[in-house]
């Protein structure tokens, strides 16, 4: 009689998540993880050491972008996932209002300013009105480089061309 075939050893299988990917410097997250298969896991990156094949941990006072790095072990192989978690910076910026038009009329009102930014230069996919009566605005983003324009719109819905482009650090 033939031997039967041995059982295949099972994959380990990992499940990793984060209760939130963007926080503000200093802030925490509790990461949570559950593993099958495994008979140990390691943590790197942003956390380290010898850690259950399930469980949870709370990562305080976190200041810069972190990856979190979670590697489980079993006899059928190994698996690795890994979670980032961005940080949010602060970005001001202030104008000068504009007195006229491109025309040489003068300015009759400004409704709002529109702030336009993005990661990519003259590519913004996100824009913040702001009210007419203000020359500066705090941006809350995840710490990196962005590229800002604007626009202004005048009391009676005009928007004007996007002024030059600079670039800012959130930090």
């Amino acid at each position: 009689e033939p031997e039967p075939e041995p059982e295949p050893t099972p994959e380990p299988t990992l499940n990793f998540s984060v209760d939130d990917n963007l926080i503000s410097a200093g802030g925490s997250v509790n990461l949570t993880w559950s593993s099958s298969n495994t008979t140990s896991c390691t943590a790197s990156g942003g956390w380290s050491g010898s850690r259950p094949t399930s469980g949870s941990t709370r990562m305080d006072n976190i200041q810069n972008e972190s990856t979190f790095t979670l590697r489980c072990e079993g006899e059928g192989g190994s698996v690795v996932q890994m979670l980032s978690v961005s940080v949010l910076g602060s970005l001001q910026i202030s104008w000068q209002a504009p007195t006229e038009n491109v025309d040489g009329t003068p300015v009759d009102g400004i409704a709002t300013y529109r702030i336009h930014y993005g990661d990519f230069s003259r590519n913004y996919d996100v824009i913040v009105d702001v009210p007419g009566n203000q020359s500066s605005h705090v941006l809350e983003l995840p710490m990196g480089s962005y590229y800002i324009a604007m626009t202004a719109v005048d009391i009676d819905g005009e928007e004007s061309a996007l002024s030059q482009e600079i670039v800012r650090q959130a930090l």
